[in-house]
C-alpha cells in the first residue's frame, strides 16, 4: 500500500522541460541576435554622439592635428575613390569634403589627380604621411631638391586654398585617384600647419538613429528567442 505524500514531500515534484533540437536552435539564434543588436546599438549611439559633438558649421570634423616637416610639402597617400551608385546618393550621404589648415605663415592646400601631383612632387623633396584621414604618425621623405615654382602656379589642382591664417579647401567627392598637398604658399621648406578634415554627412544623424532603432528591435527579437528556447520548470 502506497503511503500518502507528506506536506514536506510533494507527490509530484516540478519537472523541467527537456532540451530538444528546436530549443537549441532558438537559443543559438537568440544569442546571435543579441550580439548583432549590441553591435548595431553601439554603432548607432556612436554615430549620434559624433554628429552632436563633432559637427562644426555643418561639417562633421576630425580633431585638429599638427603636421610638421622640414621638407617642401606634406603629401597624403593616394586616395582612391570608386563611387558605386548614383551621384545623388554620394552627395546626400557624404556631401562636400572640407580640409582646414591654419599656420603662422601663408599656406597652400590643394587636391590634384595623383598622376599630376606625383609629376610635380617628383621634382623636389617632400614628405608622405601614413594616414591623413585619422592620426598621421609616420612621414616618408621622398625626392630631393627644391620646387622650381610655387604650388599656386600649377594648373592641375581641382580644388585649392591659399593664404594666411585659417584656410579651408572644399571639394566634391569624385571618382579617381587623388592626392592632398600642403605647402608653404611661396614653396619654401619647413612646412608646419594644423589640419582638420570634415565632411557634410547630412544623413549621419538620421542613419545613426535608424541603426539604433534597428538594434533595439533585434535586441527584443533576441530576448524573445532566448525566452522561448530556454527550458522552464513545469508545476
Amino acid at each position: 500500500m502506497t503511503e500518502p505524500a507528506t506536506p514536506d514531500q510533494p507527490a509530484h515534484p516540478p519537472s523541467r522541460e527537456g532540451w530538444g533540437p528546436a530549443r537549441v536552435i532558438l537559443v543559438v539564434f537568440g544569442s546571435l541576435a543579441l550580439l548583432v543588436a549590441l553591435a548595431l546599438a553601439a554603432a548607432g549611439i556612436a554615430g549620434v554622439v559624433i554628429d552632436l559633438t563633432q559637427r562644426e558649421d555643418g561639417f562633421v570634423t576630425s580633431p585638429t592635428e599638427e603636421l610638421s616637416t622640414p621638407t617642401y610639402a606634406i603629401v597624403s597617400e593616394s586616395l582612391d575613390v570608386d563611387i558605386d551608385g548614383p551621384d545623388w546618393a554620394t552627395r546626400d550621404l557624404v556631401g562636400t569634403i572640407r580640409i582646414t589648415s591654419e599656420s603662422t605663415r601663408p599656406v597652400f592646400l590643394g587636391i590634384a589627380p595623383t598622376a599630376a601631383a606625383d609629376a610635380y612632387l617628383g621634382t623636389f623633396r617632400h614628405a608622405v604621411i601614413s594616414d591623413l584621414w585619422n592620426e598621421p604618425d609616420e612621414y616618408d621623405d621622398r625626392g630631393s631638391g627644391a620646387p622650381a615654382s610655387p604650388p599656386s602656379e600649377q594648373q592641375f589642382w581641382v580644388a585649392s586654398a591659399s593664404g594666411t591664417g585659417e584656410q579651408a579647401l572644399e571639394w566634391e567627392l569624385e571618382d579617381g585617384s587623388w592626392t592632398v598637398v600642403a605647402m608653404n604658399a611661396d614653396g619654401a621648406a619647413n612646412v608646419v600647419t594644423d589640419v582638420s578634415i570634415g565632411a557634410e554627412l547630412d544623413a549621419l544623424l538620421w542613419v545613426s538613429i535608424g541603426v539604433l532603432v534597428l538594434g533595439l528591435l533585434v535586441l527584443a527579437l533576441g530576448a524573445w528567442l532566448l525566452y522561448a528556447g530556454i527550458p522552464r520548470r513545469r508545476p
